[in-house]
């Protein structure tokens, strides 16, 4: 006997009321433990499915970032090749307009054979035209092989005048007479150089600036001849009567 029970009774008791108690104690543990796995469950799906909406999210900004660097790539090239052509465009401009001044001043300078007081002016002129060529990319090989042309032009000019004059007060070589009118010579290759430079490609332009130099050491040469020969008969004021 226990607690003054006998033992009939405490079967009837653990069959009944106890029984039903350790059984719903277990249920409810094995319900607590179902619980805890499920939540355990739902908490990585949960988990799962926060870091695939945050890689589909960190991938849809990247891709967004890089659609957006690539549109901007592409508007700044093409900015950059607009301004290109803009600065090509103006650059072209700016070289025609030197040669149509170098062209207007070559002329200039030859009509100073007739009229020695317009000369500089014209001379000035073709200076400043031939060094703005220079400046620019397409025309800047001519302009610097044109720099002993344009001065040996003015001096053609100027010498003719003194062969003019030196023909009262010395004798000249026979010569003389056409070196005298070599600005004429001169002045049309300055003039075929610069009218075709625009229009020619690499090989034509290369064979220009060959015939350029070529023949500048010419008239250079047949100039001084004549300038050295009459240069002492003559004054600041004009030639001297010997």
């Amino acid at each position: 006997m226990f607690w003054g029970l006998g033992s009939e009774v405490w079967l009837q008791l653990w069959s009944g009321v106890i029984g039903s108690l350790v059984g719903a104690i277990g249920a409810a543990g094995v319900a607590l433990l179902v619980l805890w796995r499920t939540n355990l469950h739902q908490a990585e799906l949960a988990r799962r499915a926060l870091e695939e909406q945050r890689s589909l999210s960190e991938k849809a900004l990247t891709a967004q970032r890089d659609d957006a660097k690539r549109a901007l790539d592409e508007q700044r090239n093409s900015l950059e090749r607009q301004l290109t052509d803009q600065r090509s465009e103006s650059s072209r401009a700016r070289e025609l307009a030197a040669i149509a001044d170098f062209l207007s001043a070559v002329v200039g300078v030859v009509n100073g054979a007739d009229d020695l007081s317009q000369l500089d002016a014209h001379d000035q002129q073709l200076r400043s035209a031939r060094y703005r060529m220079t400046f620019e990319p397409g025309s800047r090989a001519l302009g610097e092989a044109l720099r002993g042309w344009v001065s040996v032009l003015a001096r053609s000019v100027r010498l003719s005048h003194m062969v003019s004059s030196a023909h009262h007060v010395m004798p000249l070589p026979n010569d003389a007479d056409d070196i005298a009118i070599d600005y004429i010579g001169i002045s049309a290759r300055m003039r075929e150089a610069a009218s075709t430079w625009p229009v020619g490609d690499e090989g034509d332009r290369q064979k220009l600036l060959t015939k350029l130099r070529e023949n500048l050491s010419h008239y250079e040469e047949r100039s001084t001849k004549i300038r050295d020969h009459i240069t002492p008969y003559f004054t600041s004021e004009g030639p001297t009567n010997r």
